[in-house]
């Protein structure tokens, strides 16, 4: 073979090759995994979960291809824990439940929450829910709750009370009482504990949200939630034009690199530095803080969907302000609320941003999240790999 041959067949080579490798990195492909573990999501409890999300999120299955170490350091970190699945999808999923709290589960108070019966009281099932019919885990680094599917229909139930404004709860056993069922409130309920890692410990104020996952706060527990779709399906399911509503309407049930990079679906088809968010180049200081605050702050109210909805639901980072879809939970100078102490430091989870905006105003000791910012010796795939990264 001469030498214009051999040129011939190595550029073939190389452009094969080519073409293999923009394949790889999922370029023309927006295919998206669903089996998780040794399981099809397609088929649960004989009804199929949909995981697709809003128009343009793709899920990280996506991302791995072409960035491995990146994706590596994440599976690692914390952001996969804030939602897992329970084992009533696969016995092995109680691998997730702390271990103490799987062996002493039958003496817990494992009542799922149905509703609302007033300010101060809720409706609880009588009848407790088996760690084996956990459909979803929140949570796992600090603290731990547990949900299960309700549908809606009448059940016996004890109330719930509270006496100090939902900071703790009660169930009064002493009585049942008829519960008429509501179909807005159907949907994927939380347990009335919440339990912490160290073994026997327990949160002895317990837990109250009455409404579904799905009503009040998936959004930050997952990514590309869809709002618009949840809605549809509950008002269908309300009118009698659907059967569950089982499906959760997330691109990822896990919070993952769209969260932080923005939707992924155009750089997957065509990888440029121009169609994806990077967090470390933006130069408006508060979009930079967005990347984390989005989720690490407590609102008031989602005022963009409103009925219940507490999380970022329908934020999309590049797109939005804070005030375009969340407002914020304001601070009480010199006396203090739930959220905030008198001095205006954050009392409650998840409020770091307000601790960083208000640094310059709190006195005394600041806190730790007042002396950071979100950009500053921060690698979010690392970001609580540990308890030194994840203060």
């Amino acid at each position: 073979m001469n030498n214009k041959g051999k040129k011939i067949i190595v550029f073939a080579f190389i452009i094969t090759a080519f073409a293999l490798v923009l394949s790889a990195c999922g370029i023309g492909s927006l295919a998206s995994t669903t089996t998780i573990g040794k399981i099809d999501m397609g088929e649960v409890h004989g009804m199929p979960l949909a995981m697709k999300g809003k128009e343009g999120f793709v899920g990280p299955d996506e991302c791995i291809v072409c960035h491995v170490n990146e994706h590596k350091n994440w599976e690692k970190s914390w952001h996969t824990q804030k939602a897992m699945w329970g084992p009533s999808f696969e016995d092995a999923y109680e691998n997730d439940i702390y271990d103490w709290v799987l062996q002493e589960w039958d003496n817990l108070e494992t009542y799922m929450i149905l509703d609302k019966k007033d300010n101060n009281t809720n409706y609880v099932a009588v009848e407790k829910v088996q760690w084996q019919d956990v459909d979803f885990i929140i949570g796992k680094t600090y603290k731990q709750r547990y949900m299960t599917y309700y549908n809606g229909e009448p059940r016996q139930a004890y109330l719930q009370i509270t006496e100090d404004g939902g900071i703790s709860w009660t169930i009064d056993k002493s009585v049942v009482v008829e519960y008429e069922g509501n179909k807005e409130r159907a949907g994927y309920k939380f347990l009335a504990i919440e339990t912490k890692p160290k073994e026997g410990d327990l949160n002895k104020n317990n837990y109250g949200e009455f409404r579904s996952w799905q009503e009040r706060c998936i959004s930050c527990h997952t990514t590309g939630f869809d709002p618009d779709a949840w809605n549809e399906a509950k008002a269908n399911f309300v009118a009698g034009e659907r059967e569950d509503l089982r499906d959760i309407f997330v691109a990822d049930i896990r919070v993952s690199c769209e969260s932080c990079h923005g939707p992924g679906a155009t750089h997957v088809n065509d990888p440029t530095i121009n169609n994806i968010i990077n967090p470390r180049t933006l130069t408006n200081v508060e979009q930079r803080l967005l990347v984390c605050q989005q989720c690490h702050t407590r609102t008031s109210e989602n005022t963009m969907y409103g009925n219940g909805a507490n999380d970022n639901r329908r934020f999309v980072l590049g797109e939005h302000t804070y005030e375009d879809v969340m407002n914020y939970v304001r601070p009480a100078w010199g006396t203090g609320n739930r959220n905030v102490s008198p001095d205006g430091k954050a009392r409650r989870g998840h409020q770091q941003d307000m601790d960083i905006m208000l640094s310059q105003y709190i006195k005394g000791p600041r806190s730790n999240h007042a002396r950071l910012s979100c950009a500053v010796a921060y690698t979010s795939q690392k970001v609580a790999q540990s308890n030194v990264n994840g203060k």
